[in-house]
């Protein structure tokens, strides 16, 4: 277990930023965490890298506790906020010696040679960092939180304020990094999730509202799935049909059914029963990660 967050809340005066969340990541996991703006992404990412203490819980970073441990904790993260602090009179070599010697990183010159390689910044190192387009400065933070080597990176809003091209950039650069390190990925854009995370944290409010694979959320929160199937036997089928508790309502079409489940969720245990009634197509409804994202969020008052 590279993160285990156990019912930590943090509070700002009377008002809870985080309330009671709870949630577990595994080495070599790349995991969205998905909210609205204000939900509690930054402050969750902030508690993780110690930046920022907590009121109540318990925070393990493989085994250390980021308030009792603190440079132990960050020698195995590496942070991009969502603006890093870049010195802009400084050149990317330079700016990046300085990182590393807050670090109290041992090898400099090979360290950056390194990162700035990981990176592709490498030609540029001796350019100013003012002169830089967004996506380059991106880049820099990015090596930044690559100095030393951490077995874990949280990115937070990575490919906010970027243009189609420099996001598509920063995105490969992800996907390379989460090849050997565990990364928590903070943002709002659902496609970029759908395309680099392997499971996803919702929260919404300071509350987690669901930690799962994204393809089990959409299972899990479509509800009333109209599937459509083709069978060579009606009668069986229809048969079938009747007696099973996950089937809210069906009827008769072309060569099968139109049938109404209860939830997607039960989409697997339906056909099995339905196999053996001679049905050799079964199609269901595409969820959108968007619609899973806003049913988990929207609020009870727009529900009623």
């Amino acid at each position: 277990m590279m993160i285990e967050v156990k019912n930590v809340s943090k509070s700002y005066g009377n008002f809870k930023v985080l309330k009671n969340i709870s949630f577990t990541v595994h080495q070599g996991e790349i995991i969205g965490l998905l909210g609205p703006n204000g939900a509690g992404k930054t402050t969750t990412m902030r508690t993780l890298t110690g930046f920022l203490s907590y009121d109540e819980g318990s925070i393990s970073i493989a085994g250390f506790n980021p308030e009792s441990h603190p440079l132990e904790t960050r020698r195995l993260i590496g942070y991009l906020p969502e603006n890093p602090l870049l010195y802009e009179e400084q050149t990317i070599y330079e700016f990046l010696d300085f990182v590393a010697r807050m670090k109290e990183i041992k090898e400099i010159a090979s360290e950056i040679t390194r990162v700035m390689e990981e990176t592709d910044i490498a030609e540029r190192k001796d350019q100013l960092i003012s002169s830089l387009s967004r996506g380059f400065k991106q880049r820099v933070g990015f090596a930044a939180a690559l100095l030393g080597n951490p077995a874990i990176l949280i990115l937070d809003e990575p490919t906010s304020g970027l243009d189609p091209n420099q996001v598509v950039e920063i995105r490969k650069l992800i996907k390379k990094m989460g090849e050997e390190k565990t990364i928590i990925l903070s943002t709002h854009i659902l496609p970029e999730v759908e395309e680099i995370c392997q499971k996803v944290i919702v929260i919404d409010k300071g509350s987690i509202k669901a930690v799962d694979t994204i393809e089990e959320l959409k299972n899990k929160t479509a509800t009333e799935a109209v599937c459509l199937l083709k069978t060579d036997d009606m009668e069986k089928t229809r048969s079938i049909l009747a007696k099973l508790d996950s089937v809210i309502s069906y009827e008769e079409i072309e060569d099968g059914f139109s049938l109404t489940l209860d939830t997607l969720s039960n989409r697997n245990k339906v056909l099995k029963e339905l196999v053996s009634g001679g049905v050799y197509e079964f199609q269901t409804p595409k969820v959108s990660l968007e619609e899973v994202f806003h049913e988990l969020t929207l609020s009870e008052e727009e529900q009623a």
